[in-house]
């Protein structure tokens, strides 16, 4: 089983967080994924989520994204999402629905 990297460090303003996923970004590593995103939410107020060097990616994943995204807004905070992925996996986040993440950064609530 691939293994994914997760790296959380201080952003640049006081409150935030920066997220850096790569590798296997699938159900295989998807508690650990969670116990990630959990820590981030609990420790930070804004974070800026970042997918690059992405070897895997499935449904299961971009659902717990988006799940991070809603907790964020409904706790009125802030998610940006920048996401840099092979034609392939780009293609697969298009055929379900959320290419909004495709490109430049999408920023929930400011």
């Amino acid at each position: 089983m691939k293994t994914a990297k997760l790296d959380m460090s201080d952003g640049k303003k006081k409150g935030s967080g920066a997220l850096l996923l790569q590798g296997n970004l699938s159900l295989d590593n998807i508690e650990q994924i969670v116990r990630f995103f959990r820590e981030a939410a609990d420790k930070y107020k804004r974070l800026s989520v970042e997918l690059k060097e992405v070897s895997t990616i499935d449904l299961g994943f971009l659902q717990l994204l988006w799940s991070l995204e809603n907790a964020m807004q409904e706790r009125g905070e802030a998610l940006e999402v920048k996401i840099t992925l092979p034609d392939e996996l780009e293609q697969l986040m298009r055929n379900t629905g959320f290419s909004r993440w495709l490109g430049s950064a999408a920023s929930a609530t400011k």
